[in-house]
């Protein structure tokens, strides 16, 4: 899920969220925040956690 606010006038992605609400991105103070999705144990547990790694940064 993709949260948008108004920031300086504009609409903008402020974060993403996985199925859970648990915040993958987040965008604060002109930077990009990663967060831990709740899914990425899962991944990781199945081998695909360098391929995650690679997607989320």
């Amino acid at each position: 899920m993709a949260r948008i606010d108004r920031v300086d006038g504009a609409f903008r992605v402020v974060t993403i969220e996985d199925a859970t609400g648990t915040m993958i991105f987040r965008h604060e103070n002109g930077k990009l925040a990663r967060g831990a999705p709740t899914f990425a144990a899962s991944l990781q547990a199945r081998g695909h956690g360098v391929t995650l790694s690679k997607l989320l940064t």
